[in-house]
């Protein structure tokens, strides 16, 4: 909960989807909750690109996005913890810090 549900969603399903697994994996299927929030967003006008519509037509994106997070909020959270899990840290990596 360090960011909006969207926006993570955006950003790990992006990671994910250029990631070399190991055997064949369906992501749509195994994190079902996380593609589905980005499917929902992914053509949403982001930083300054939003800037290029109206305040209706943004408060109506954002309200769309607001309902779809609020709706698939369970499915992410299953989703982030099975992601824990196959993305485990590296030994060791607990105390790298990143500037």
């Amino acid at each position: 909960k360090q960011c909006e549900y969207s926006e993570g969603c955006l950003r790990v399903w992006v990671l994910i989807s250029q990631y070399s697994f190991d055997e064949e994996v369906d992501l749509q299927q195994s994190y079902p909750g996380v593609y589905q929030m980005y499917d929902e967003v992914k053509e949403m006008p982001t930083h300054d690109a939003r800037k290029k519509y109206s305040k209706k037509e943004i408060f109506k994106m954002d309200s769309q996005r607001w309902r779809a997070e609020e709706r698939l909020e369970a499915e992410i959270l299953q989703d982030c913890e099975k992601l824990i899990v196959r993305f485990k840290a590296a030994a060791g990596s607990e105390n790298v810090v990143f500037q």
